[in-house]
Order: structure tokens, then sequence, then C-alpha cells
């Protein structure tokens, strides 16, 4: 099982209180889940800016200019695609040891 949560949790943002709890409490039911359903496996993802339709209703320059803002402020220097965590979503499915954890798919984003 893969649970989807948010960098929020590690480097909330002023008016993201609401979403950086939410974010925590997945990570923590996450940890819970593995002890409660062992031997399924229980990871979850956390990500940052992904670059997917959720915001398709912005204008579209308006869209580039805060995709491009933002990665400008990562380590990584871009945005996040979908594909960036369908792989890692993969990955945590096909390793058999892998279970309890957190990654994040964030570019750098809690590091900043």
């Amino acid at each position: 099982m893969v649970l989807v949560a948010g960098a929020y949790s590690q480097q909330p943002e002023p008016g993201a209180a609401v979403q950086a709890s939410i974010n925590i409490a997945i990570e923590g039911l996450g940890r819970a889940l593995v002890v409660e359903l062992s031997p399924i496996r229980v990871n979850v993802v956390s990500l940052g800016l992904v670059d997917t339709p959720r915001f398709d209703f912005l204008p579209e320059k308006q869209r580039t200019e805060m995709f491009e803002t933002a990665a400008r402020t990562l380590p990584a220097k871009r945005i996040a695609q979908p594909e960036d965590v369908a792989q890692t979503i993969l990955y945590l499915m096909r390793n058999p040891h892998a279970t309890g954890n957190t990654l994040f798919i964030d570019g750098g984003l809690t590091l900043r």
C-alpha cells in the first residue's frame, strides 16, 4: 500500500496549517498501518509541487510563471512531473523489503 502526502508536513508555509496537519497525519497513519497490517507493506510518498492538470484552472502564462518561479527555488531546479511520482510508487510496490518509509519527491523543498 502506498499513501500520498505532501512536503508541507516538513516544510509548512504561511496559510497552510490545515494542509500541513493533514500531511503529517497521513505519514503517521502510514507508520501505524505498518504495525497494524503486517506483513502487508505500507509506505508514504510525500510530494512537493507536481505539474498536473490540477493547475489547469490557471491561465497558461500564470501557471508557467508559477512553475518557473518555484523551480528556481528548488535544489533540483525543476518541478516534478507525474512520471516522477509514478516511478517512486512503482519502486515502493516492487521492493518487497520497503515498508514504513516516507519518501520525499519534492525536488529538495524540505532542504530549503
